[in-house]
């Protein structure tokens, strides 16, 4: 059954809710202009604040490497998600450098489903008359689906002597507006999950206590990932925390 991220904790209230009710993984905005976004030295106190069991998950939008690399090497994250144009080669420097598993979302536009229904486009990935390679790619995922006995992010894997991977290690399906609380067609994701069977992902983009038992029952995603769905009037909500991780939570038990 689905782990839990709660996106975009950026008050140290927010953390001791965290703390509180203790989701799988918290999530540190670093994007510029979000209106979440909090810098490196707040991380670094919340990192020390949180519960050591709740994993750090860094949000970046086209950042610097290297502001990365330090972030990871301070122990403020323990993960990357990239929501930005950050490419093959970008993720592959990141890999090298840090061994740090890499979540890439992926902001579901209009088009989208017609693209992933279309047989050429899982078949000639390096066709030059493929519909959209870019896609393609953003969509790749190295890792297979994690047991409940194998850690998903295991922390000695960073550096050198991190295995080769290719492509990110887990898809994370957005909305086309990341934290606005919409939700998009989750056809497009049971049309890739048809193409990439076992493949772990993390599902964004308006999940609410309304719509989340729903998710977990249609989509089986490895994490279900909550931002505006666990605030009011934009900011992080206790009791809405307790009531959305509870109710996935009985998914896991039952």
């Amino acid at each position: 059954m689905p782990k839990i991220k709660i996106c975009g904790l950026k008050r140290d209230v927010d953390i001791e809710y965290a703390n509180e009710t203790m989701p799988d993984y918290a999530g540190f905005i670093f994007a510029h202009g979000s209106k979440r976004q909090i810098d490196f030295k707040t991380a670094l106190r919340f990192r020390a604040a949180l519960n050591k069991d709740i994993a750090a998950v860094g949000v970046f939008v086209n950042e610097s490497i290297e502001n990365i690399i330090g972030l990871l090497r301070d122990g403020a994250i323990d993960l990357i998600q990239l929501h930005g144009d950050e490419g093959e080669d970008y993720m592959r420097r990141l890999r090298d450098r840090t061994g740090a598993a890499i979540i890439k979302a992926l902001r579901i536009k209009a088009n989208d489903l017609a693209l992933l229904s279309r047989g050429d486009f899982w078949r000639a990935p390096h066709s030059e008359n493929h519909p959209d390679p870019a896609l393609l790619s953003r969509l790749r995922v190295c890792r297979e689906q994690p047991s409940e006995n194998h850690p998903p992010f295991p922390r000695f894997q960073r550096g050198k002597g991190a295995p080769p991977r290719r492509g990110n290690d887990f898809v994370l399906f957005d909305s086309a507006q990341g934290g606005s609380g919409q939700t998009f067609d989750w056809e497009i994701v049971k049309e890739w999950q048809k193409h990439n069977p076992q493949k772990p992902f993390f599902l964004a983009g308006g999940i609410n206590a309304q719509n989340v038992q729903k998710a977990v029952k249609e989509l089986n995603p490895f994490c279900i990932d909550i931002s505006s769905g666990v605030e009011t009037d934009g900011f992080k909500d206790l009791d809405k925390m307790r009531e959305i991780i509870t109710l996935v939570r009985q998914n896991r038990e039952a």
